[in-house]
């Protein structure tokens, strides 16, 4: 990462930052797009120009729930310090406390589906483990695995 004041760079597929670390801010991304991923690589979502990625851990004072990776082109994005996203919530009560409850949920459902996916990976190994597995069955199995991947999450 290079930081130029409140500008940051990531070469694509960099690590901007993993699962389980200190929040350091959020980002704004200004071009390119970034790849979320929970901590066994199912990926959430991808991240592209003006949105916001990493508030999640400075709102509820958490480590990084998601790593966060350059996807394939170069990103560029504005950093925003954790102390500048809390006086900006502390700012209005109300809504501070709407973005805590979403971002609540959000991690929520990223567990669900994250064990959601855990769940079709141990049904594929069961079925291919039989003799006589159906491959229509395998089929659906694959599908439902592909149609989880592509849901949108976000930090």
């Amino acid at each position: 990462m290079d930081k130029n004041g409140n500008k940051c760079i990531w070469q694509p597929g960099e690590v901007i930052y993993s699962y389980g670390d200190e929040p350091n801010g959020a980002f704004l991304v200004m071009s390119g797009h970034v790849d979320l991923y929970t901590s066994e690589g199912l990926k959430l979502n991808r991240i592209g120009e003006s949105e916001i990625f990493g508030e999640t851990s400075i709102i509820l004072h958490r480590p990084r729930t998601v790593t966060a990776r350059a996807g394939e082109y170069e990103v560029s994005a504005i950093h925003f310090t954790s102390d500048h996203i809390r006086s900006l919530i502390r700012r209005n009560k109300a809504l501070g406390a709407i973005i805590k409850k979403t971002q609540m949920r959000l991690i929520d459902s990223n567990k669900q589906s994250q064990g959601l996916s855990e769940d079709l990976e141990a049904l594929i190994k069961i079925i291919e483990s039989g003799k006589e597995a159906n491959s229509q069955m395998i089929s659906m199995v694959k599908k439902m695995r592909q149609n989880l991947k592509r849901l949108s999450f976000e930090d």
